[in-house]
This record gives structure tokens, C-alpha cells and sequence, in this order.
């Protein structure tokens, strides 16, 4: 019984680890898709949509 839930809790921490640093990463490309838009020309030709 305590072993399985020790395969559990691994399994579960694996699964949030790879989550997280798959948010992280993807954080980071639109990150860095932004800075691109912003630093180009096209940016002032968009409208926002929804500002809040």
C-alpha cells in the first residue's frame, strides 16, 4: 500500500513538473512573440479588441 502511493505521488510530481515547465516554456515564446510584434512596424496597425 505504501508503495503504490509512493508510485503516485511520483507519478503526480512528474506530471506537474512537466506541466509547469511547459507553461514556462510556451510563457516564454509569447513572450517573446510580443517583444517581436511590438518592435515591429505592423503593431501600430493593430487595434486591441477587448481592453480591460
Amino acid at each position: 500500500m505504501k508503495l503504490a502511493y509512493h508510485i503516485q505521488i511520483f507519478f503526480y510530481t512528474n506530471t506537474y513538473v512537466a506541466i509547469a515547465s511547459s507553461l514556462h516554456y510556451h510563457g516564454h515564446q509569447v513572450l517573446l512573440w510580443l517583444n517581436n510584434l511590438g518592435s515591429s512596424h505592423e503593431y501600430k496597425q493593430i487595434k486591441p479588441i477587448n481592453t480591460e
